[in-house]
């Protein structure tokens, strides 16, 4: 196993402590002269573990965003032939570079980052980096054995 696949190992680790951490704030400014009165909070977080009760589809994506690494290290030790290494690595990166996209546009949205959405952001970033040198290791036809 060389290094790449030992640093995905801990960031996938990392990523999965991520779902309970929180994530972002959004803070609710009520008009000053409000003749309303709402009863709601005026910051809300974001902690998916908190939020997430599995119950549409939406929810079991953002779970997914968080177990894929997981997976795909799984798979990965499975597949015998390169060819196979190598597909699964250029799909895990390509599929990492899209939840980047995703959760820095989500936390973007939610306002203010908080330090689960910066472990997370740089963490997945991390992942992607390093899922991109073991598919470039694969593609550039180095032996299963060099990669386990």
């Amino acid at each position: 196993m060389n290094l790449a696949e030992k640093a995905k190992r801990l960031f996938a680790v990392i990523i999965l402590v991520c779902f309970f951490l929180p994530l972002a704030q959004c803070s609710t400014k009520l008009p000053v002269n409000a003749a309303v009165r709402v009863n709601r909070p005026a910051s809300e977080v974001l902690v998916p573990a908190r939020v997430i009760e599995l119950k549409s589809f939406e929810e079991v994506l953002w779970v997914a965003m968080y177990v894929w690494p997981m997976a795909f290290i799984y798979v990965r030790t499975k597949s015998k032939s390169n060819r196979a290494m190598a597909l699964v690595a250029c799909v895990e990166a390509v599929i990492g570079c899209l939840v980047l996209w995703f959760l820095v546009q989500t936390i973007k949205l939610w306002g203010e980052i908080r330090y689960g959405g910066v472990i997370l952001v740089a963490t997945h970033l991390a992942y992607v980096v390093a899922a991109g040198v073991t598919a470039y290791i694969c593609v550039r036809g180095k032996s299963p054995s060099a990669i386990k």
